[in-house]
């Protein structure tokens, strides 16, 4: 991008709200009214824009024609309601700093990204993260009742409310989860946050290589109660050692039960040690340390039924036992590092043989990804949001609703 483009930018928002050094510049609107002037300024220039977060999912290739907005300046959690059990966040705030801001106040937010630290809101619901407590209390998306957002023509617009019950708009909130504000750029979220439970705690068991016995603690673990999370490493292959954890949540006596129960469910002859922690201490920085180093080139998802987990899991260990594997049984969900053609190949036959979806290359299948958020019927109203929303099409236009 020239020079000459920035100094429009500069002009308006100040040079200490631009980051020179980033190739090319990233503007960084302080505040929304700002926000809104710099849309109106691309759309006057013919200008497009490129929403960046803080490293939810891996930013796309970077094009130097396309201009780099940051939401970092919206980084206020502005509201925590006890009462209400409702958070209002800027889209910017970190999600660790908005899961401790809830947390403060005896509320709990529960989404934990691997990306977290640096990860924002905003950057979660529009990225579309399904988080590994999406299995006990559901996708963000739907703990998301409220957007406010900044226009191509900048405007602002607010859709969903304050409660799960006030539905206008709240059907337009849904369509904006996951689409990488292709419609529309996200400033303030209102969520619905839980009571903070009496409990929670991580079993972490560590089993030696080549372990037999992993598919009846999967299946011993998968009765036991009150489990509201359940996370499967094996950084060296399935072949290699393997570290399972079941995150217990609710009530003291109850989760007491459960964490006896999940004790004696992970029992093993290939039981190398068994160890209790905070799900917020050690283990979740092994597990985040550990992803970061296979996210990549090569770093596959893939979606089976919950039931067919085990499944996968042995079969994948046939296949591709050198091949490092996180995933969250529970929730069927998987992520497999591929080193060719023929181990992507072979994990896209074991998913789709076990009614999963197809693998899908982390930070690469944007646009496909998009498209398949809806079905037929509703493609159509994306497709008539955005040229409602984004009639020139100044926002990510490198994203495409096919």
């Amino acid at each position: 991008m020239i020079e000459s483009v920035y100094r429009e930018y500069e002009h308006l928002l100040g040079s200490e709200n631009i980051n020179a050094a980033a190739d090319p510049p990233v503007l960084k609107p302080p505040n929304e009214d700002l926000l809104r002037e710099t849309v109106l300024l691309a759309g006057e220039e013919k200008h497009k824009i490129r929403i960046i977060g803080g490293g939810t999912l891996p930013a796309p290739p970077e094009d130097s024609r396309l201009i780099p907005v940051s939401l970092a300046g919206f980084s206020a959690v502005r509201e925590v309601n006890p009462s209400d059990f409702i958070m209002v966040s800027g889209a910017g705030v970190i999600i660790d700093h908005a899961v401790e801001e809830a947390r403060r106040m005896n509320l709990y937010l529960p989404l934990d990204t691997t990306s977290g630290s640096l990860g924002t809101i905003g950057g979660a619901f529009m990225a579309g993260s399904i988080a590994p407590l999406s299995a006990g209390y559901g996708y963000f998306r739907d703990a998301v009742i409220g957007v406010r957002c900044v226009t191509a023509e900048g405007k602002t617009v607010r859709f969903g409310g304050r409660t799960v019950k006030n539905v206008t708009g709240y059907d337009i909130t849904w369509f904006l989860w996951g689409t990488m504000g292709l419609y529309a750029i996200a400033t303030e979220l209102t969520i619905k946050v839980q009571p903070l439970p009496e409990t929670r705690i991580a079993a972490v068991a560590r089993y030696r290589p080549g372990s037999q016995s992993l598919r009846k603690v999967l299946a011993r673990l998968s009765q036991v109660k009150h489990i509201k999370s359940l996370e499967f490493i094996a950084p060296h292959g399935l072949q290699g050692e393997i570290t399972i954890s079941p995150g217990i949540e609710g009530l003291e006596a109850l989760a007491g039960k459960s964490l006896r129960d999940c004790e004696a469910a992970i029992e093993s002859p290939d039981l190398i040690e068994y160890r209790e922690d905070s799900p917020d201490m050690f283990f979740r920085h092994v597990r985040r340390e550990i992803s970061k180093e296979l996210v990549g080139p090569g770093f596959y998802t893939v979606s089976v039924p919950p039931s067919a987990s085990v499944a996968l899991i042995e079969r994948l260990s046939a296949l591709m036992p050198d091949a490092p594997v996180v995933a969250h049984p529970l929730m069927g969900r998987f992520h497999v590092v591929c080193s060719d053609a023929a181990s992507v190949s072979a994990l896209e036959k074991v998913s789709l043989a076990l009614g999963g979806k197809h693998p899908a290359e982390w930070g690469t299948p944007v646009v496909r990804g998009i498209a398949g958020l809806f079905t037929d019927g509703e493609l159509s109203i994306a497709r008539s949001l955005k040229r409602e929303l984004d009639p020139c099409g100044i926002l990510n236009p490198h994203l495409k609703l096919l």
